[in-house]
């Protein structure tokens, strides 16, 4: 019997490539400006054009990935294995979400004006 195992190494690379399909997909039917950060009390207090507001995100976890892989690499001298650390298997996910709620709001803004 075939059994396959979800390998949770490739979490983070899995979110990234979530991410990025996400923002292609609804690229043409965000607003020029986006609203991408709120305060406490739920007030928009942030606002960036498309392009920025739906790569932000993306290179922000494609950053964290190169230094953790980076970081592997220096301290085991050149051997490089993709392994992630569980704060980066936690975070990922966080900015996935993140990014979901900023393009999904640019939607909803884009439908209304």
């Amino acid at each position: 019997m075939l059994r396959t195992h979800f390998r949770w190494e490739y979490l983070p690379l899995i979110c990234i490539a979530l991410m990025l399909v996400m923002s292609a997909a609804a690229y043409t039917f965000l607003p020029d400006m986006m609203i991408v950060h709120w305060d406490f009390s739920v007030r928009t207090d942030g606002y960036a054009r498309k392009a920025t507001a739906v790569l932000i995100l993306p290179i922000i976890g494609l950053g964290i990935i190169c230094m953790q892989l980076i970081g592997r690499y220096v301290a085991h001298d050149g051997g490089l294995e993709i392994r992630f650390s569980k704060a980066v298997k936690f975070a990922m996910p966080i900015l996935l979400i993140a990014h979901a709620g900023i393009i999904a709001v640019g939607l909803v803004s884009g439908l209304r004006g």
